[in-house]
């Protein structure tokens, strides 16, 4: 697909075919209410920084903090405000192979230089395994695979907890209860929601 002019030229112009399936994901999510708060976790300042780069051209992710050591990130997790999770593997103190084995741990990509742990690694259910040097096509599939998790779970939580779903339309965001919607219809790019008194379009 082609970019707008405005990013004509631009860094996201020049990265080449994966460009376009960035820009999908940036106008796809970037009006989505949930943001998702990340960790860095790599014992290697440099490889921080490329990753916290990365991250930073997507919007609705938000750096929590960066850390050397996952026992730093264990406290900061049991919190329960991070969502996704960088993870090197080999690091002093304590691997990413053993954080992983840590229970109701986020969504975690993993990043390695090396191969001969992913096996291991999506055992405990990683969303993906990067190799290093990290690339743009490869971490903009694990950062689409982590939303749509992350989302999905989302919306689960909100369903449980208020039997509601909140949709916008032109603008204005509408509370709907589930027990009046009568069915979905589905027409190409939108979902016609029905329900007892209107009908809903929203572009998908």
């Amino acid at each position: 697909m082609d970019l707008p002019m405005c990013l004509k030229n631009s860094t996201l112009d020049r990265a080449g075919p994966s460009a376009g399936r960035y820009f999908v994901l940036i106008l796809k999510f970037m009006h989505y209410s949930y943001v998702m708060n990340c960790l860095i976790v790599d014992d290697n300042r440099l490889e921080r920084k490329v990753v916290a780069e990365l991250v930073g051209k997507f919007p609705f992710l938000k750096i929590a903090a960066e850390l050397e050591n996952p026992i730093e990130a264990m406290n900061l997790i049991r919190t329960g405000t991070i969502h996704l999770v960088f993870l090197d593997i080999e690091m002093p103190q304590m691997n990413g192979l053993e954080f992983l084995r840590m229970e109701n741990s986020p969504l975690v990509i993993v990043m390695s230089a090396k191969r001969d742990y992913a096996f291991e690694a999506f055992e405990y259910n990683v969303v993906d395994y990067l190799l290093k040097p990290l690339v743009l096509d490869r971490f903009y599939r694990a950062i689409s695979r982590a939303k749509e998790l992350f989302d999905a779970n989302s919306r689960q939580v909100e369903l449980h907890a208020t039997g509601d779903i909140y949709v916008k339309e032109k603008g204005v965001i509408t509370r709907i209860h589930l027990n009046d919607i009568t069915y979905l219809q589905a027409m190409g790019d939108y979902v016609l929601i029905h329900t007892l008194n209107k009908r809903y379009t929203l572009r998908i």
